[in-house]
This record gives C-alpha cells, sequence and structure tokens, in this order.
C-alpha cells in the first residue's frame, strides 16, 4: 500500500512518502545531505503548521476528513517611551471570535506589550511591520488604554499558530487520533493544536502515550 508523495515545503528534514509495511511503516526523509529510509511501528503526526500535510501524506483525505488547516499570524507592539511603564498587570478585552484577541501581555522584563493582532496568511513570514498599529488601536482593548497613540507602538514579534478554522467560520476543536479505523494502525494525528495546546501539552502528551501503550501491546 503505497501513499501519496508530497515535499512539505521547505523545512530541514522532509518527510517526501510514506508506506505501511509489515510491522509499521517506512517514511521517506529528504534532508540536506540527501535522502533516506526510516522504519517505524508507529508514527506521532505532530507537526505543527504541516500537520495536515503529514496526514495527506499518509493518505489522508484532509478537507473531508476536516483536518485542513489555516495559518493565522498573530502579532505583538511594544509601548515605547515613559508610557511603557504605566501598566503593570495583565488586561484582557471581552473574548473575541478566534482567541482572546489583543490584551496587554507584559514581557519578562515588564516592558508593556500588546498583541496579539491576528489576521490570516497564505505564507510562513515572521515579519512585522507598522501598518499593524492602526487595526490594534481599534481593537476592543485599547478602549482600556486611551492614553496610548500609533506612535507609541513599534513592531516587536510575531507567531502562526494552525487553525482548525478558516476565517468567518465557527471554532473548532484540535484533533489527537490514533488513525486505526481508516486502516492506519500505529499513526497518530496531533493537528491544529494552536497556542492552548502549550498549556495543557504534558496532558497532551500523556493522552498519546496511552494511545502508543495501547498499540504497543
Amino acid at each position: 500500500m503505497r501513499f501519496k508523495m508530497l515535499d512539505i515545503y521547505r523545512s530541514i528534514t522532509s518527510v517526501i512518502n510514506m508506506q505501511k509495511v509489515t510491522g509499521g511503516y517506512e517514511l521517506g526523509v529528504r534532508e540536506p545531505s540527501g535522502e533516506s529510509l526510516l522504519r517505524t511501528k508507529i508514527v506521532i503526526n505532530c507537526a505543527g503548521l504541516h500537520s495536515d500535510c503529514i496526514a495527506e501524506v499518509a493518505g489522508i483525505d484532509i478537507h473531508q476528513a476536516g483536518y485542513k488547516l489555516h495559518w493565522c499570524k498573530g502579532e505583538y507592539y511594544n509601548v515605547a517611551g515613559a508610557k511603557n511603564r504605566q501598566i503593570n498587570r495583565l488586561i484582557y478585552p471581552v473574548p473575541m471570535a478566534i482567541n482572546v484577541g489583543a490584551h496587554v501581555c507584559l514581557a519578562v522584563d515588564w516592558r508593556l506589550r500588546l498583541g496579539p493582532l491576528f489576521y490570516y496568511v497564505n505564507e510562513l513570514n515572521y515579519g512585522v511591520n507598522y501598518s499593524g498599529r492602526k487595526d490594534l488601536l481599534e481593537s476592543s482593548i485599547m478602549k482600556a488604554l486611551p492614553f496610548i497613540e500609533q506612535s507609541d507602538l513599534e513592531p516587536e514579534a510575531c507567531g502562526i499558530m494552525a487553525m482548525p478554522q478558516d476565517k468567518g467560520e465557527p471554532v473548532r476543536d484540535f484533533v489527537i487520533k490514533h488513525e486505526e479505523a481508516r486502516g492506519l494502525p500505529g499513526f497518530i494525528n496531533m493537528v491544529g493544536i494552536e497556542s492552548p495546546g502549550l498549556t495543557s501539552s504534558p496532558a497532551i502528551a500523556q493522552y498519546v502515550s496511552r494511545i502508543v501503550d495501547s498499540v504497543i501491546k
């Protein structure tokens, strides 16, 4: 049983194909040094932004399964000057559609930061530009911070989440699933785990560990 070949973007190590073999799977891997084969009994797909692509490599119709991911970028802005120290605690607005939205989030050195300012993207670009300052000022958090002006905001950092829902779609939960019912025993998908997955990662690890134990037995 041979599955579809797919190059997973331009990562250092790419899974280019996957084949079900006796006792597990054979993965074709491409690295800068060349291509190689890896055999394993269990595959845990936790490829983050590309986890839907890995599921597709395994032969799963990601659109039918609801595994297609959508990239959502969150930008953070530093509050410059004397206003940077006027708040010493977190402040959250009323939750927004896809997340809590932009809020006061202090840096480790207690600098005042605002973000993330969310918007969907089609490419992985980790640049932060000044144009987002106006949009940030129009967010609900700014009603609690009337003393901050556009000139006070400096772009600082950003991140990109793998969202299971596209813009305007209802919020959906992430996927942690053993794909045995799809004829893929030992293949475990972890798809669309956005930022809450970081705070719950020990619980997720324990859950996946129990799945692995059941496969090994």
